[in-house]
C-alpha cells in the first residue's frame, strides 16, 4: 500500500467509525424509546431486550452502513478540498481515478461485508426476533412437525401423491399417512389411516419411516383398485396392515423437505413484510426458482420471488453507489461550497433509497409482472444503474 492510499484511508476510516457508532447509538435509543411500552407488555427482561437489539443489527446495517459511509466520505472529501489537498494531488499528475481508488476499495469491502451479514445472519435474525417478541423462550425449540404437507410427483407415468399428512423435519417420519399411486397402466394403490380404529398409544398411530428400500408404513389401510380405474368406494382389495413396505413410492424425504421449504417461502412472500424488506437468502431463493415447480415469467409469484432475489444481490452494492455519488459532490462542489456539496449528495442518496424501496414495492406487488423476466431486473437494479451513472457522469464532467 502506498503512502497516499494509507493517508486517504486514515482520513476516511476515523470519521466512518464515529458515524457508524453514532448512528447505532442514535437508532437504538430512538427505537427503544418508541417500543418501551411494548417490551413492558411482553414482560421482556434486560437480557431479552439486549438480545433483540443485537438481532436487529443485520437489518439495520442495510441502511446505516451506506449512510454512514456517505457522511464519512463527504466529511473526508470536504476537508481535503478545503485544504486544497485534492488540487495538489491533481497538480502532481494524479488522476481522479487514482485518488478515488482507496475510497472505492472501501465501498467494495463494505458491499461484501453487507452481503455476507444479510445472507448468513439477516433472515435468521428476523425469525429469532419474532420468537422473542412473541415470548417464546430462548431454550424452547421449534416443533419439528409440519402439518398438511402435500407432495406430487410424476414418476415414469405413475402419478404419485403423499399427503396431506404431517412430516417431521428432524426424524423424516410421517404421521397420519396418506399416499396414492395411480397410473392408467397399473393398478391404483391408496394408503390411508384406519379411521375405525381407536388410537390409544403412539404405536397405533398411522405413520411412516424412510428405509433404504423405500417407505415403511405402519397401521394403514391399503386399498387396491382395478387397472385404470379410479372408482370409489369399491376397491378390488382392501387390507389393513400393521406394517407394509412400499417400494414403488419414489418420493424421498429430501423431496418432502424441499416442498416444505417451498411452502414456507410462499407463505412469507404473501406476508405484509415481504414488500418492505428482504426476507430470504440467495440460496433459498435459488432453490425455489430452480425446482420443478418454479414460477413462470409473467406471473405475480415470479415477480415476487425474483424481485427478492435481485434485491438481495443489488442491495449490498449501495455502498459502491454511495461512493460514486459522494466523489463529485464532496471533491468538487465541496471546494466551492461545503454546504451545497453535502446537501446535494445527501438529497441524491435519499432519492436513491426512495427509488430502491419503490422498485421493491412495485416488484413485490406484481405491478411489473407484465414485463416478464425484465420486471424484477428493473425493480432491483434500476436505482443502482441510474445513480451510479449519474455519479460517474458528474465525476467525468468535473474531472
Amino acid at each position: 500500500m502506498r503512502l497516499l492510499d494509507a493517508y486517504l484511508l486514515r482520513e476516511l476510516l476515523v470519521p466512518l467509525f464515529y458515524c457508524l457508532v453514532g448512528f447505532q447509538v442514535f437508532w437504538t435509543a430512538f427505537d427503544l424509546y418508541s417500543h418501551l411500552d411494548e417490551y413492558r407488555e411482553l414482560n421482556l427482561g434486560v437480557a431479552d431486550v439486549a438480545h433483540l437489539y443485537i438481532l436487529k443489527m443485520p437489518e439495520l446495517l442495510g441502511t446505516v452502513l451506506p449512510v454512514a459511509l456517505l457522511l464519512a466520505l463527504l466529511y473526508t472529501l470536504t476537508n481535503l478540498s478545503r485544504h486544497n489537498e485534492i488540487v495538489a494531488m491533481r497538480t502532481a499528475g494524479l488522476s481522479l481515478v487514482r485518488i478515488s481508488r482507496p475510497f472505492l476499495l472501501v465501498g467494495v469491502l463494505m458491499s461484501v461485508l453487507l452481503f455476507l451479514v444479510t445472507e448468513y445472519f439477516g433472515p435468521r435474525a428476523a425469525e429469532r426476533m419474532a420468537e422473542i417478541q412473541t415470548r417464546q423462550a430462548a431454550s424452547e425449540e421449534e416443533s419439528p412437525w409440519v402439518d398438511r404437507v402435500i407432495v406430487r410427483k410424476d414418476h415414469q407415468g405413475n402419478i404419485q401423491t403423499l399427503g396431506p399428512l404431517s412430516f417431521n423435519r428432524k426424524t423424516q417420519e410421517l404421521r397420519d399417512v396418506v399416499a396414492e399411486l395411480n397410473s392408467t397402466a397399473r393398478d391404483r394403490d391408496l394408503y390411508l389411516p384406519d379411521t375405525n380404529r381407536v388410537v390409544n398409544s403412539a404405536e397405533n398411530v398411522s405413520r411412516g419411516e424412510w428405509t433404504p428400500r423405500g417407505w415403511l408404513f405402519h397401521n394403514v389401510n391399503h386399498f387396491k383398485y382395478q387397472r385404470g380405474s379410479s372408482l370409489w368406494p369399491n376397491p378390488e382389495q382392501s387390507v389393513f396392515h400393521e406394517m407394509i413396505l412400499v417400494t414403488n413410492l419414489n418420493i424421498s424425504p429430501t423431496e418432502i423437505l424441499t416442498e416444505v421449504e417451498r411452502k414456507r417461502i410462499q407463505v412469507r412472500l404473501s406476508s405484509h413484510d415481504a414488500g418492505k424488506r428482504l426476507l430470504f437468502t440467495v440460496r433459498e431463493l435459488l432453490e425455489f426458482t430452480n425446482g420443478e415447480k418454479a414460477p413462470s415469467p409473467g406471473t405475480k409469484e415470479y415477480s415476487m420471488v425474483h424481485t427478492q432475489l435481485h434485491g438481495r444481490l443489488a442491495q449490498p452494492l449501495t455502498c459502491v453507489v454511495v461512493v460514486l455519488i459522494a466523489l463529485p459532490f464532496g471533491a468538487f462542489l465541496g471546494r466551492r461550497s461545503a454546504f451545497v456539496g453535502v446537501a446535494a449528495s445527501v438529497v441524491m442518496c435519499f432519492a436513491y433509497f426512495m427509488l430502491f424501496r419503490l422498485g421493491m414495492a412495485m416488484g413485490m406487488g406484481g405491478a411489473l409482472a407484465a414485463m416478464g423476466i425484465w420486471g424484477p431486473l428493473v425493480a432491483a437494479w434500476l436505482p443502482n444503474f441510474s445513480f451510479a451513472t449519474i455519479g460517474l457522469g458528474l465525476s467525468w464532467k468535473m474531472r
